[in-house]
């Protein structure tokens, strides 16, 4: 997918919603994409909450374990508001959750993403799981998680990559190297300039630059 803009609303009731794509199982390349407008999964204020619910300013989400090759998304921007409501599911600027081994590279993100559920937010990637490239990206939003406990898991970066499966945790990497953030982040719990939570057993933050940032509770603590 190439040279693709999305300037209108996308809104999903109950799963996935992206501003490019919703959701792949297939290895894909996304180049030169970008996103202004809004990305929501779920509704505020209604009972019946999402499950399990991804949002993402370019890609929902990425599923590709087990066939051992790199998905590619580069070049893109997010500039557009993007929502999570009452779920537990995973928000991202960029990509809301991969499933499989994941490049992001040379991507930006300057909208304002919120979750009110059990989730994942990251300024480029919400949630990972498998072996993560994130190279030359930029988080400039303001990133919000308003879940009070542990499941509020906000990284400028990347929020999450966490497997809760000590036997697996050889199936996580995580490479961020010359990324910058610098917008503000108010949690309720493990936060992080860069990265939220991590268990793998392959970490590199390299060349990174977090400033001009505000973290705070949900309380404002």
């Amino acid at each position: 997918i190439k040279n693709s803009t999305n300037t209108g609303t996308i809104k999903s009731a109950y799963m996935n919603a992206g501003g490019i794509l919703g959701t792949t199982y297939s290895i894909i390349e996304i180049d030169n994409c970008s996103n202004t407008g809004t990305i929501q999964v779920g509704e505020e204020n209604i009972e019946i909450f999402s499950i399990g619910g991804k949002a993402g300013g370019i890609v929902s989400e990425i599923r590709t374990e087990g066939l051992n090759k790199f998905c590619k998304v580069i070049n893109c921007t997010n500039a557009g508001t993007v929502l999570e409501y009452g779920g537990m599911g995973a928000l991202g600027g960029i990509v809301a959750q991969t499933i499989g081994d994941i490049e992001i590279v040379n991507c930006e993100n300057t909208g304002e993403l919120t979750s009110t559920g059990h989730s994942g937010v990251g300024g480029i990637l919400g949630d990972g799981l498998g072996h993560l490239i994130i190279e030359d990206c930029k988080n400039l939003g303001t990133l919000k998680a308003t879940v009070d406990n542990t499941n509020s898991i906000v990284g400028g970066i990347v929020g999450k990559a966490y497997i809760y499966d000590s036997i697996q945790r050889e199936k996580i990497s995580v490479y961020i190297n010359n990324c910058e953030s610098a917008g503000n982040i108010n949690s309720g719990c493990h936060t992080g300039g860069i990265l939220g939570i991590t268990d793998g057993l392959d970490i590199q933050i390299k060349n990174c630059n977090v400033h001009d940032m505000i973290i705070e509770d949900i309380n404002g603590d």
